[in-house]
């Protein structure tokens, strides 16, 4: 080995704890980089692999009950590769007193066999035996039930029947159970009959021949078999052309990919300078020797090139670490949205265009930091590098020390620390930026968590009911009222109808569903947050107030528009006239509300609702539940129908399970980051330790103490973690806006209230400190370990 690459083995090794530190700082950047880009392309590679494996539908089309001739006639159409007959039934499960889970049952044929949404038997019978029912595996959760129990469900308009659960199904053709808001089951014809519902097919789902990715080649296609089905006699009430070929949860995953591809690359960037900071005290420790070389000779080129080699050989150690956390953890974030996402990870391959990646990024990070103190050392002409030296001390006492000096109460070894603390500026502004962008990161996803339960919790507000209650179906209103406003839980309701609307296109087809509610317009139960526009006037015969997921799916849309509805394969035309906040993730059906006078006139059914809206005596969740179980009982010794009873507590819950996840998968990443920062932290003070080793020794040669060297240490570290808490918490209010700006736009169309979180910033304040400590143990021990003789001798 060339003596010059020996030298960069001896300083790779020289100074085991500044190695250890750079190495380990570069390590975890690179590690959480690859291992969220892997575990994501893992997850996006699986998901889309195992979603094509199911033969997910080209488009779902809604009719009146068929038969297998009709089928038989759709799949002869040139266009169409497969069709298959489908039933789903809305029911629900009791999960526990007086307390139920929407459940959506589908019909299995009795094969078995399913050519289009393949369902997959997890445990248990395929099919299920009569009077049994299979549950997808991600709803288990929701029906709190266990494979063996016995559930008890009711459809719509039927009895309630004791039902053995027999056994779990993965259906991957549908959104996850906490995604989609209920409970999915499987049943077969004879077992929904039993329990009072129909067992005929009135869902077509199909597959084109050709264009599968073409949305608008399906919809197309769908035309034409909704022509066919007309023509035999039968109404088409809706068609759905989801997006083609994608899960439904990938607009979502889209979202956390670009948010967690950001935080990975940030922890890869503030390890950088760390390794700025080794490099040039390295450095400014070497510059005698760089002038010696180039005394005997050695080019400039020569000399930056053995230091280029001394940052990458740093980066080649981190990658030998980086390497198997980042396969670890990639696959442990894998797992982990996989089972979030309802997804099974089989046969998993590595993606060896990550672990280039990390060996790219390993190497050129520490190459690119330390480029600029590297060439500007490496230009020096021999006087300027033999002189030593390169930053003396300034030859007059500074601002800060005269100020320092003034004040009598402050200790010698304080000064000096406050002091040392500002004496190489460069490195300590780099120090800052990295533990300070580490501190704005943790207030900053603090703040977004705040900001979503805020926004949730100002949506359920608006909500000013406390039940709402779904009828089997509708009842004359006057009645139904008096019946329950006679309880003494219930301190006001309103009544409503609710509605599936389809939004007609210029073409004639189907857009995607709106969940309408007709409402008196005056409501008092409801208090909007307009987005755009006003709420419905009693004068408007037709104004419609759409919810601000709707122009996610209808980017086009405007205020003052036409929208022409289909309900109940009858179409009538709104006028909207304003867009309401609403808690909704881009990928439910959007919200539309109408008064209800004109929709009972448009529609017929006057006098006649099915749903109530109940404001109760008391607003948490045991007031909630009496007063469930009280509505509840009330309407069943009347005679009514009782389809679904949903409280405000049970609709945070849900919500509260999805930020959950998102706000902990976010905390992690702020952990890293801030592990980082700590490290650069640790490594700063190392350094800086290093470099006064021979003024520590002459202190302690003129009878300074053990103890007054520590407590410099010390000081120097928690000043620093101090001013980096207060950067860190000022530039957390610009981060944490934005961040709640995007995220509440990217998966809800509104932006978030952004509630601030000073709870976060007194526990920054408890971490810095803690990670300050931390970083100067062992810097504040190794200063006083070595004897004076030693220090004395150290060059």
């Amino acid at each position: 080995m060339a003596p010059r690459w020996s030298k960069v083995v001896r300083d790779l090794f020289a100074y085991r704890t500044r190695t250890l530190l750079v190495v380990l700082s570069i390590a975890i950047g690179v590690a959480a980089f690859g291992a969220i880009l892997a575990g994501l392309t893992i997850i996006r590679a699986e998901l889309q692999s195992s979603y094509l494996a199911v033969n997910p539908a080209s488009a779902l089309i809604t009719t009146q009950p068929f038969d297998e001739v009709l089928l038989e006639n759709i799949r002869r159409l040139p266009d169409v590769a497969d069709a298959q007959g489908q039933r789903a039934v809305a029911a629900r499960a009791q999960v526990g007193p007086d307390e139920w889970v929407d459940l959506q049952l589908f019909v299995v044929p009795d094969d078995g066999l399913m050519t289009i949404n393949l369902v997959r038997s997890e445990t248990g019978p395929w099919p299920p035996p009569d009077r049994t029912v299979l549950i997808e595996r991600a709803s288990l959760d929701m029906t709190r039930a266990s494979v063996g129990d016995v559930l008890a469900l009711q459809l719509a308009d039927g009895p309630t029947r004791s039902v053995p659960l027999v056994g779990l199904t993965h259906d991957l053709s549908l959104p996850p159970a906490a995604i989609a808001g209920q409970a999915f089951g499987y049943v077969t014809a004879d077992t929904l009959i039993w329990l009072g519902g129909p067992a005929d097919d009135n869902q077509v789902l199909m597959t084109t021949s050709t264009g599968r990715d073409d949305a608008e080649h399906i919809q197309r296609v769908a035309s034409e078999v909704e022509r066919l089905i007309e023509r035999s006699g039968r109404e088409v009430l809706v068609i759905d052309v989801p997006t083609p070929l994608q899960h439904p949860v990938e607009l979502v995953l889209g979202t956390l990919v670009a948010i967690l591809a950001t935080l990975g690359l940030l922890a890869l960037l503030i390890s950088g300078f760390l390794i700025i900071n080794t490099i040039t005290a390295i450095l400014t420790q070497q510059t005698r020797q760089i002038g010696i070389m180039k005394a005997i000779g050695a080019r400039t080129s020569q000399i930056m090139g053995l230091y280029f080699v001394l940052a990458a050989g740093f980066g080649l150690l981190a990658l030998l670490l980086a390497l198997p956390l980042g396969m670890f953890g990639g696959y442990g974030v894998a797992l982990f949205v996989a089972s979030q996402l309802n997804v099974t990870l089989e046969g998993v391959r590595w993606p060896l265009e990550i672990m280039a990646l990390q060996g790219v990024a390993a190497v050129l990070v520490p190459i690119i930091s330390a480029a600029v103190p590297i060439r500007a050392t490496a230009r020096m002409t021999v006087r300027e590098a033999l002189s030593g030296d390169t930053t003396p001390p300034p030859a007059r006492m500074s601002l800060l020390s005269r100020l320092l000096s003034a004040v009598a109460f402050i200790k010698r070894p304080t000064i000096l620390a406050l002091r040392n603390t500002f004496r190489r500026r460069g490195r300590l502004v780099r120090t800052l930026i990295a533990l300070s962008l580490g501190g704005a990161v943790f207030v900053s996803v603090m703040t977004l968590r705040v900001s979503l339960f805020t926004t949730l919790d100002d949506s359920i507000a608006a909500q000013q009911y406390d039940l709402e209650v779904q009828l089997a179906r509708p009842y004359r209103a006057e009645r139904i009222m008096q019946d329950v406003a006679s309880l003494p839980e219930v301190t006001h309701l309103e009544a409503l109808v609710r509605a599936q609307a389809f939004p007609v296109q210029p073409d004639g087809t189907t857009a995607e569903m709106v969940n309408l509610r007709a409402l008196p317009a005056a409501t008092s139960l409801l208090a909007p947050r307009m987005s755009d526009g006003y709420w419905l006037d009693p004068a408007d015969e037709r104004s419609i107030v759409l919810s601000t997921n709707y122009r996610t799916k209808d980017p086009t849309v405007q205020l003052g528009d036409e929208l022409t509805l289909r309900i109940n394969n009858r179409d009538t035309t709104w006028q909207i006239t304003g867009f309401v906040e609403e808690f909704l993730p881009p990928t439910t059906p959007a919200l539309g509300y109408v008064n209800l006078a004109s929709f009972t006139r448009a529609y017929g059914g006057t006098g006649r609702v099915d749903a109530l809206r109940i404001a109760t005596t008391g607003h948490d969740a045991a007031a909630h539940a009496a007063a469930t179980m009280a509505v509840e009982q009330r309407l069943n010794e009347r005679g009514y129908e009782v389809r679904l009873i949903r409280s405000r507590t049970e609709d945070r819950d849900i919500l509260s399970e999805r930020f959950n996840v998102l706000t902990g998968v976010l905390s992690l990443m702020a952990a890293i980051i801030g592990t980082v920062g700590g490290l650069g932290l640790a490594g700063t003070m190392s350094i800086n330790v290093l470099e006064r080793t021979r003024e520590l020794g002459i202190m302690r040669a003129v009878g300074a103490s053990d103890g007054a060297v520590q407590q410099m240490v010390f000081v120097e570290g928690i000043t620093i973690g101090l001013l980096a808490w207060l950067i860190g918490t000022l530039l957390s209010f610009p981060m944490s806006y934005a961040m709640s700006y995007q995220l509440g736009m990217s998966l809800l169309n509104l932006p978030l209230t952004w509630t601030y979180a000073p709870l976060a910033v007194v526990a920054w304040l408890f971490i810095v400190l803690l990670i300050a400590s931390l970083a100067s143990y062992l810097p504040a021990r190794n200063a006083t370990r070595l004897t004076v003789r030693e220090v004395l001798a150290y060059e």
